[in-house]
């Protein structure tokens, strides 16, 4: 192996421990895979998922990261908070403590889980931006607005 070589595998090895923070405490990158979310967040689009999000902070519609039964992750947006009253067809139902209901955008295509009465447990972070095309798209306010053009 020469010098060079060497440096720069030394070089990328720096970025390693700055990875794994990354990862473990703010948030992870995320490709959605599946049409569930869409028009929101089409197939295949990068996502960043904000981690550490509390209960006490959910919104109505916004768009959650949560973990699926098979391991993956995938989106979901939150209808209702423990204590809402919820149509579960065909009768009401009421979120009890400890759990959110959650929805795909687009249930035609949605895989049948994590759908309705979700353990917040499941729950890895919220949908911070998406990006399509050149432009980064940041959930505020339930809805999703242009934050920047990348090159």
């Amino acid at each position: 192996m020469t010098a060079s070589k060497i440096s720069r595998l030394v070089s990328l090895l720096s970025y390693v421990p700055l990875a794994i923070v990354f990862h473990d405490k703010i948030g992870t990158i995320y490709v959605e895979r599946t049409s569930d979310m869409e028009p929101a967040v089409p197939r295949n689009t990068p996502c960043i998922i904000a981690r550490g999000a509390k209960i006490s902070n959910f919104r109505r519609g916004e768009i959650l990261a949560v973990m699926a039964p098979d391991g993956h992750l995938t989106l979901r947006r939150l209808v209702a908070l423990p204590g809402d009253h919820v149509r579960d067809d065909p009768h009401y139902s009421i979120v009890p403590n400890g759990f959110l209901w959650l929805q795909p955008d687009h249930p035609e295509h949605a895989c049948p889980l994590p759908r309705g009465k979700t353990p917040v447990a499941l729950v890895v972070g919220r949908l911070h931006s998406a990006f399509r095309g050149n432009t980064a798209l940041v959930q505020s306010k339930n809805t999703f607005t242009p934050a920047m053009p990348y090159e």
